[in-house]
């Protein structure tokens, strides 16, 4: 199940598991090794298609959406998304990339100051209200940080403006040595909290245990 999110990891063992890590930048194949594989999810999440690349920017960003600018700026670097399903319309996401020590745990306070610097942010463009509250996550990785959205808004057709119901979205990003990882889950109902807290802290627990394989060149 794809879908586009707010910021908006299929995969066999990697060989180079084995073998002392090389300079430069890890490559898409090496980091989905350190993305959870079907045996290693919790119960009830199954991967949906193989892992996907893109390159991307991780840094602080902008906390609130309506912030000037976008952060200091910050090299684009590859990432991996792989999508684990809990049925047809609850999903988690997981972004893995290598930026960096200080781009990692920087990404991490820029999730984390959303819920403080913009608990709740308009979007007049869309006419779209969100509201922000802090999620709360065991320690993990270097830095870490969870986070609780409450979507209220319309969608404008041609003739007339339909109101939608509540949505919602948790998120949440750990920093591991050079490696950052974001995930993001989108339909969540109460009790999906403890699975989605689940499912982010043994990733986290593959990251310690991988992250020296991954510098950031």
């Amino acid at each position: 199940m794809r879908r586009i999110t707010t910021f908006g990891l299929v995969t066999a063992l990697i060989a180079a598991f084995g073998t002392p890590a090389v300079a430069g930048p890890p490559t898409a194949e090496q980091l989905q090794g350190a993305l959870l594989t079907a045996a290693e999810v919790p119960a009830g999440y199954v991967l949906d298609g193989p892992p996907r690349t893109e390159t991307r920017q991780f840094g602080y960003g902008r906390p609130c959406d309506d912030d000037d600018g976008n952060g200091p700026e910050v090299p684009e670097v590859t990432a991996v998304e792989q999508s684990y399903d809990l049925d047809s319309i609850r999903s988690v996401e997981i972004t893995l990339a290598a930026p960096g020590s200080h781009s990692a745990r920087e990404f991490v306070r820029g999730l984390a100051d959303r819920a403080v610097r913009c608990p709740h942010d308009y979007l007049g463009m869309y006419d779209v209200d969100k509201s922000y509250t802090g999620l709360p996550l065991p320690a993990l990785g270097d830095a870490a940080a969870g986070l609780a959205t409450v979507i209220n808004g319309q969608v404008s057709g041609s003739d007339d403006v339909t109101p939608m119901p509540p949505s919602h979205e948790l998120s949440a990003a750990v920093a591991v040595g050079d490696l950052v990882a974001f995930f993001d889950m989108t339909n969540p109902a109460t009790a999906d909290v403890a699975v989605f807290v689940e499912l982010v802290s043994r990733s986290a627990a593959k990251l310690v245990r991988v992250k020296d394989r991954f510098p950031a060149g």
